[in-house]
């Protein structure tokens, strides 16, 4: 049977082959598109055809929104056109877990109809003493 220092020591030497492997990884895409002349855009894909394989490069969109710009544009929609914002802006309500547990109890018994707890991802963390 294994022991936890057996286990940590793997799970160290499998953390740097991940390290390892994402960093190969990467230099060889490199390499590819240099082989290929592919161009890199700021986002899309491009392809061409090199001795019989077809290569895709994909740079995926991200898109992030200025809370505080979007804002402005909910007020210019609403005050200046007097138009009705939600048809164009999606809005997420949302309570710090931080600032919930810091509520007073009649304030948290109000929101804790709103909350709902999942389990993320789990993780084990190993250290050596």
């Amino acid at each position: 049977m294994k022991t936890i220092e057996d286990l940590y020591n793997e799970l160290g030497e499998t953390k740097d082959l991940l390290a390892a492997l994402s960093d190969s990884k990467s230099k060889i895409e490199q390499e590819i598109a240099d082989l290929c002349n592919l161009e890199v855009q700021e986002t899309g894909s491009t392809s061409t055809t090199l001795d019989g394989f077809k290569v895709t490069m994909t740079v995926p969109k991200r898109v992030a929104w200025d809370q505080d710009e979007l804002l402005d544009a909910w007020n210019y929609i609403q005050d200046k056109w007097g138009g009705e914002p939600e048809e164009y802006i999606t809005t997420k309500y949302s309570v710090s877990e931080t600032a919930y547990n810091s509520y007073p109890t009649p304030i948290k018994q109000l929101f804790t109809a709103a909350r709902t707890v999942k389990g993320g991802k789990p993780s084990i963390k190993i250290t050596k003493e």
